[in-house]
């Protein structure tokens, strides 16, 4: 079985879900229901609801009770992309080729569709009423830390500083890196443990992938935007990591990172193999050729 065939349906679930926990555009006030779904149901990838059920795969929890934690974790993409296209922000008018969502809605309604997206993800996880309260509260936390200020905000905040800055560091990328994606992937992947009793050793394997598959993504991403826009890797307005490591270097970092993101998961035996086959893919190729 392929790839883009063992992750057709697990797309397919998240965004039935996905239809059906947000607000019809039908229903009062329409303008911001409608710019909800705008954000939250253009068409992706969904990787991190993929992680999700790839996690939970190795962990052995069936796939329905993994749905709405896929879901939020979308959720809370969908509401970074809505703010990341404002204007006060990155200021792209398209996404994924469609109006981004306040070129459609207007900045208003754009900012708070993008706040409600992630009320929505917060209403999913805390749902949850086959955990117990000590299990859904421990996934709220998760979900929360991994979206916050100590997570993708802090992230976004830090790299906002790095475009002023006046000499770039690796160490101070990496930090942004971590936060501002890492630790989605990160969240992704470790909200499953939340609902088992994960032994010790699983729980630092998918750490340990977690964290070596949130750089690698990025690391990659790096190099197909020099690849598509070579202008990037000669002017150094923008720290990345081939203008400060230089292409050679980020391509064996990437490959070196894949390689240590695999090796954790030995402990799982051929239930990860879901997780092998999207790291695999998320440490190599191009993100044009989307399984």
């Amino acid at each position: 079985m392929t790839l883009a065939t063992e992750l057709a349906p697990l797309r397919q679930r998240i965004i039935d879900r996905l239809e059906e926990v947000l607000p019809k555009s039908e229903v009062a006030p329409e303008h911001l229901h409608a710019a909800m779904r705008h954000g939250a149901l253009v068409p992706g990838k969904c990787v991190r609801g993929c992680l999700v059920y790839a996690s939970g795969r190795a962990l052995g929890i069936e796939v329905e009770r993994l749905d709405r934690f896929a879901c939020a974790l979308e959720l809370v993409h969908a509401y970074s992309l809505v703010h990341d296209d404002l204007p006060c922000m990155d200021d792209d008018d398209i996404r994924r080729g469609r109006p981004s969502c306040h070129a459609a809605y207007g900045e208003a309604t754009a900012l708070l569709a993008g706040n409600a997206l992630l009320l929505c993800a917060i209403a999913e996880v805390s749902g949850d009423r086959e955990s117990s309260g000590e299990q859904r509260s421990a996934s709220i936390d998760r979900l929360c830390q991994a979206a916050g200020s100590f997570g993708m905000m802090g992230g976004q905040q830090l790299d906002i500083e790095l475009e002023d800055a006046e000499e770039y560091q690796i160490d101070l990328l990496n930090e942004v890196y971590r936060l501002k994606t890492g630790c989605l992937f990160h969240a992704s992947i470790m909200l499953p443990t939340e609902l088992v009793q994960a032994s010790p050793e699983q729980r630092d394997a998918l750490d340990t992938y977690a964290r070596k598959i949130g750089l690698a993504f990025q690391v990659r991403d790096d190099l197909e935007d020099m690849e598509q826009d070579a202008q990037l890797a000669s002017d150094g307005t923008r720290p990345t990591y081939p203008v400060l490591l230089g292409v050679e270097a980020s391509r064996k970092k990437l490959s070196d990172l894949g390689v240590e993101a695999l090796a954790a998961l030995d402990v799982f035996g051929d239930q990860a193999d879901l997780l092998r086959s999207l790291g695999r893919w998320l440490t190599s190729g191009s993100a044009d050729k989307v399984p």
